[in-house]
């Protein structure tokens, strides 16, 4: 029993293609080895911005030996008359590399065939893994694609570098250009050149030491520990969502949390508008007051620990650009009603054979109509409220804040 691991090394992966092609390595990685016949103890795969990494645990050294009956000639074309093989069976005989003396003769379907039991020996599990990389690399679905230099290979982002080993042994893989090697790479910013590691072992001491936290639920507590401290040194509430979390998670490899602020001017925009700034756009953790009030502040994650207060004044200068449109959008459409906006809903079609938007909303209002009068005729609600409440339920779409920030 022995361990692989295998890291594709890559440009920087969009975050949500690295999630996903984890799941999905580890699942190509799992088929795999059961359509080769190769059992493993267990198998974990794991995902930065700039690796895909599978490790294998107690991988059998070499698919088991099997037994097979082979099916040979009918016996009538076997033997002649004198019952002498025929160049037939000695053909089967010798493409099979089978002694003719140790064939039998059985029945099947109502004729008589010889067949031959021989043991078919296992390949080498190293042999095999070349042929497994090739199929990692080829299966991963991807959205967008790219080739790089002059490779015809196809990935999310150029690969840079593999890195194979079974055991101590280094396995042998070439995918156009780029060889195999027993070489890894630290963080991009806090480590620089090759590391050269010869065990799963040292594999990830050596990533460990040169600020590459590999395992992604580890790397993601991380990050939730330092944002929850933050806030809880601010006094403060935070916004964590699980998708915000899985997000950030995948966009660095050594996390450090850095609170920053914003002018407090920007609170008279609606609290959606920032809040879908911070998380949206930016993948900042919004900061609440203990009653539920946003606060002017953010927690920003960063790749590294080095400068913070470069990192901070940064991500506040982005962060200011970013609330200026908004509230500049913001005051654009208070400018004019929502009654004003019908007109262009008229332009906005999704789907050809159900008509605009504006079609839409006068069915919505027949509708509203209807129910009102069927099931609220006691409630005294007017029918100019009912009529304008379904006129503008779609007005916002063609407001400059919803084309702006279209998660609202």
């Amino acid at each position: 029993m022995t361990e692989f691991l295998l890291e594709i090394g890559t440009e920087e992966l969009p975050a949500g293609f690295a999630n996903d092609a984890r799941v999905q390595i580890k699942e190509l990685s799992e088929k795999w080895l059961n359509d080769n016949n190769l059992s493993y103890e267990n198998l974990k795969t794991y995902s930065t911005p700039r690796r895909l990494v599978v490790i294998i645990e107690d991988l059998i050294d070499s698919q088991p030996n099997i037994d097979k009956e082979l099916k040979g000639p009918a016996v009538n074309v076997s033997y002649d008359h004198e019952g002498k093989p025929t160049n037939a069976l000695l053909g089967f005989c010798k493409s099979q590399n089978i002694d003719i003396n140790t064939l039998e003769k059985k029945e099947f379907k109502g004729n008589m065939f010889v067949y031959a039991s021989v043991k078919q020996e296992g390949k080498k599990s190293i042999d095999l893994i070349p042929n497994m990389i090739q199929t990692l690399l080829s299966s991963i679905s991807v959205t967008r694609s790219m080739r790089w230099g002059d490779t015809l290979t196809k990935f999310s982002r150029p690969i840079q570098w593999i890195l194979a080993l079974f055991g101590n042994r280094l396995v042998d893989f070439k995918l156009e250009q780029l060889h195999s090697s027993n070489f890894t790479r630290g963080h991009r910013f806090l480590s620089s050149g090759n590391l050269e590691v010869n065990s799963l072992t040292e594999y990830l001491n050596v990533l460990a030491e040169n600020k590459v936290i590999l395992d992604n639920e580890l790397r993601k507590q991380n990050i939730k520990e330092q944002v929850e401290k933050i806030a809880l040194n601010e006094n403060a509430n935070v916004l964590i969502t699980e998708s915000l979390l899985n997000e950030v998670n995948q966009l660095v490899e050594f996390p450090t949390a850095i609170m920053g602020s914003f002018d407090e001017k920007y609170l008279d925009t609606p609290e959606i508008v920032n809040v879908t700034v911070m998380k949206s756009h930016q993948r900042y953790f919004p900061l609440f007051t203990k009653d539920g009030k946003l606060k002017p502040n953010f927690i920003t994650v960063s790749n590294m620990n080095i400068n913070p207060d470069n990192i901070r004044s940064g991500n506040e200068r982005v962060l200011r650009a970013r609330l200026e449109d908004a509230i500049f959008f913001y005051h654009e459409d208070l400018k004019h009603s929502l009654e004003s906006k019908l007109e262009k809903l008229k332009r906005v079609t999704y789907f050809e054979e159900v008509g605009s938007i504006f079609d839409k909303v006068e069915r919505i209002e027949k509708i509203a109509q209807f129910i009102n009068k069927e099931y609220f005729s006691d409630a005294n609600i007017s029918i100019e409220d009912v009529n304008r409440a379904a006129k503008l339920a779609k007005a916002d779409l063609v407001t400059n804040m919803v084309q702006e920030f279209t998660e609202l």
